[in-house]
């Protein structure tokens, strides 16, 4: 299922400066950022506000763009209730540890919302610690997650409107650090297309990743896929190792 979240608030308006009358660059960064998110805003209600895609995500950006540092909320409350989401194991890294990310949910009013936000949970504690860190991927849901190597690796999944009616799917590869609480986006250009609802593994050689399937959905078009690509770790590097077609498993 498609999903999304409604970022249409306004920018808190600043204003600030010192005794000899200049500004600090800080409060010119925050001026300006505030100032960008408000034509946003414009541009939504002219747009189709809720539905307007391209708007809800660059009004996300501007926002996040204002976390600077990692944040974390120890024995933080239990992440509200959410489907789609990645629920991964660190395994060796952290044997006692799940990483939670993103995922959607549909709130009483019939509005869809989706996730960006990242727990760590400690089995043998049970206890989440929410984390806040600067250059995080977008909201998504239904993408893949796997732990390998201190690094829980994050590919594709799909942001939607609030209603449902836009949808957009991602084809980009993030990797999210254990030790550090750090975000990491790599290259992507060459990989696979946009998709959801695929399946990604840890290679048994321990040096790349496997990705199956999915699907493409623009609320117009759908399409499935049942091509595998290999992710080879050291050189961060996709490559395509069935196309699909005849003798594949069918496209899923």
């Amino acid at each position: 299922m498609g999903s999304g979240r409604d970022k249409r608030k306004k920018a808190a308006k600043r204003s600030g400066g010192d005794a000899s009358g200049g500004t600090s660059g800080s409060s010119k960064t925050d001026r300006k950022t505030d100032k960008n998110a408000a034509k946003l805003e414009r541009r939504m209600d002219r747009a189709g506000k809720e539905d307007d895609i391209d708007a809800l995500l660059a009004n996300i950006k501007l926002l996040d763009a204002k976390t600077t540092a990692v944040h974390i909320t120890e024995n933080a409350p239990k992440p509200s209730a959410r489907c789609n989401c990645s629920f991964t194991a660190t395994l060796a890294q952290k044997p006692a540890e799940i990483v939670m990310y993103g995922g959607e949910v549909v709130d009483s009013g019939g509005k869809t919302r989706v996730f960006s936000d990242l727990y760590r949970y400690d089995v043998e504690k049970n206890r989440f610690a929410r984390v806040v860190a600067p250059n995080a991927p977008p909201p998504r849901s239904a993408h893949q997650a796997v732990a390998h190597g201190g690094y829980v690796y994050v590919h594709g999944g799909e942001f939607t409107s609030p209603n449902q009616e836009k949808f957009y799917h991602y084809r980009d590869l993030w990797r999210f650090e254990l030790e550090t609480n750090a975000w990491e986006s790599l290259p992507s250009k060459t990989g696979p297309s946009a998709r959801s609802g695929h399946r990604m593994i840890v290679h048994p050689n321990g040096k790349s990743l496997l990705m199956f399937g999915g699907f493409y959905d623009t609320g117009n078009e759908i399409r499935y896929y049942n091509d595998v690509w290999e992710l080879a770790l050291e050189s961060k590097t996709w490559h395509l190792r069935c196309g699909g077609g005849g003798g594949g498993a069918a496209a899923r």
